[in-house]
């Protein structure tokens, strides 16, 4: 690989590496703005995601820099083998810590789609599995490294598993450093692709609960429509026993009622939102990995390294923290705006109750008698979060 196309995929390993590391870093100061009391599972689990990347990130952003300097074919080598070895430990500490909790935050969201609208806190016992896990593997593989000298720039644009001098000197017995590098790339890859396994069981179960809800809350809307269709027809069947029975008709019982219905579809679009989001933090999983293990099994198959495959790698590798970023406050985004919606109708309900009351009353004001309809239902004002 020539000078130039290094420098091409140094340039955008530093890109993406600071897109991520700046993305990662907001969902880390927005949980922590938040306070210790809003602190669930959820956010517990993003932040130990973001921490991963933050790392990963921070050894994607210095690129080739830590590379030994006596490596001039590389662009941009500047360090020591040291510097390079230090960069590898924090490139397979962060990239494994993330994926891996990625997979904690796919089982996260099937436990809580499972969950309807208990909305129960997860198990302290299950979430210290969720934290537990991906810590301790991608501590022990990070470690692992070290004493067998695997950490060396093979992919052109940053310090990772490899062999030096060259790539291939395994074979004939050359190797001066990472010998071994091969068998950690694949135990890498298969505990990469377990975890995506894992995701995709994970979609599964998701798009399962998603069709169950879906499929119980339009049965409940024709029931609720075949229901309210045979009482106007009993109505009508009566003229007079209708009149009367909408004359001594309370309004605000009509208005219950109805909203009781209504109260039956918000499962289902709950389950799709929450669905929809565990789906996007999934495809940016697989848009990170997926030119990645290309690459590799290519290189497996053909012995030969596709340069625009590496391009592609390096473009995409470095954006996880970026992607999930996007998402993150996507879903917050939305979430503001249901609230500002359900307080906009909320006070469009108040206001036409309190009209309502005023109609029966007489000779009172609105604002006196929405005072009086506010004193009588407190918990009219304000939107439960």
């Amino acid at each position: 690989m020539g000078v130039n196309k290094g420098k091409v995929l140094a340039i955008l390993a530093k890109c993406g590496g600071s897109l991520s590391f700046i993305g990662s870093l907001l969902i880390i100061r927005d949980i922590v703005k938040k306070g210790k009391k809003n602190l669930n599972a959820f956010r517990r689990i993003m932040f130990g995601l973001s921490c991963g990347d933050i790392i990963s990130s921070i050894g994607n952003i210095l690129s080739t820099w830590p590379t030994p300097a006596d490596q001039t074919y590389i662009w941009g080598a500047a360090g020591t083998t040291e510097t390079c070895t230090a960069q590898g430990f924090f490139n397979e500490l962060g990239n494994m810590g993330a994926v891996l909790y990625s997979a904690s935050l796919s089982i996260y969201y099937v436990w809580t789609m499972t969950q309807g609208m208990k909305r129960k806190p997860m198990p302290k016992k299950s979430e210290f599995a969720l934290h537990v896990v991906p810590i301790t593997i991608a501590a022990i593989m990070a470690i692992a490294g070290l004493p067998f000298l695997v950490y060396n720039n093979a992919a052109g644009f940053n310090c990772w598993y490899g062999s030096y001098p060259t790539t291939g000197c395994s074979m004939d017995g050359t190797c001066t450093r990472g010998e071994h590098a091969d068998i950690f790339r694949w135990v890498h890859y298969a505990i990469v692709w377990a975890a995506i396994i894992v995701v995709i069981c994970c979609m599964v179960v998701i798009y399962m609960v998603v069709r169950d809800t879906e499929k119980k809350a339009n049965f409940l809307t024709i029931a609720a429509h075949q229901s309210s269709s045979l009482r106007r027809s009993s109505l009508r069947s009566n003229a007079s026993s209708a009149d009367s029975v909408i004359d001594c008709e309370d309004p605000g019982n009509v208005e219950e009622r109805t909203s009781r219905r209504k109260k039956k579809q918000p499962r289902s679009e709950t389950t799709r939102k929450v669905a929809n989001q565990a789906m996007l933090y999934i495809a940016a999983l697989f848009v990170t990995w997926f030119f990645t293990t290309l690459l590799r099994l290519s290189q497996t198959i053909s012995g030969v390294t596709n340069y625009w495959m590496v391009v592609m790698m390096a473009l995409l590798f470095p954006l996880q923290g970026f992607w999930n970023a996007l998402i993150y406050f996507r879903s917050q985004r939305q979430g503001n705006t249901a609230r500002r919606r359900r307080s906009t109708k909320l006070s469009s309900k108040n206001a036409n109750r309190a009209s309502i009351a005023q109609q029966q009353s007489g000779g009172e004001t609105t604002d006196e008698v929405s005072k009086d309809y506010i004193t009588n239902h407190p918990s009219s004002e304000g939107v439960p979060t």
